[in-house]
């Protein structure tokens, strides 16, 4: 059940905190991050697999920049069933390397730290587990419809090239 979670939170936390609106056809790197500030609501339903529960899943969240403009944070409020979870999310991105940066923290575990990837409207949160003495890789792709939608979609693949859907769903600006 602790690893069902934790996939779970993966899935919600990488779809909800990119619940970004659109953007200019191509703005500064880093300046992307700013696509998510604001608040939000995410809708959604994951679908049964090894790795998720079936049912509806929602969130309430809220991204800003810290003072000096280096980090966006963002508080994510995720519902699943009955149960409810606190997130915190931190993005960045590095000039010198080129690359955004996404850390996930919530109360049952420690750091997730996925891979991200952004390419104009779509990002992609991309990493890996070890469950069941087995590497399981989970994706979350995020398409950018408007200033205030996004839809979501995130897989599992247990082989790295057939990719199975745990879930999907949007969301939307409400400031």
């Amino acid at each position: 059940m602790r690893t069902l979670r934790r996939c779970l939170l993966l899935v919600v936390s990488s779809a909800s905190a990119a619940a970004l609106g659109a953007a200019p056809a191509a703005p500064a790197p880093g300046e992307a991050l700013g696509r998510i500030v604001g608040r939000w609501t995410t809708r959604g339903e994951m679908k049964a697999t090894p790795y998720s529960a079936a049912g509806p899943v929602a969130g309430e969240l809220r991204c800003a920049w810290t003072a000096a403009h280096g980090f966006v944070v963002c508080e994510l409020l995720v519902h699943h069933g009955t149960a409810s979870e606190e997130q915190l999310s931190l993005y960045r991105y590095s000039a010198g390397a080129r690359a955004y940066t996404f850390v996930g923290l919530s109360a049952d575990g420690g750091p997730r730290t996925p891979e991200l990837s952004v390419d104009g409207d779509v990002w992609t949160y991309a990493g890996e587990s070890a469950i069941e003495g087995k590497t399981v890789r989970f994706r979350t792709t995020n398409r950018f419809g408007s200033a205030s939608e996004m839809s979501w979609r995130s897989e599992y693949s247990e082989d790295g090239v057939h990719w199975l859907l745990l879930g999907e769903g949007s969301d939307t600006r409400r400031e």
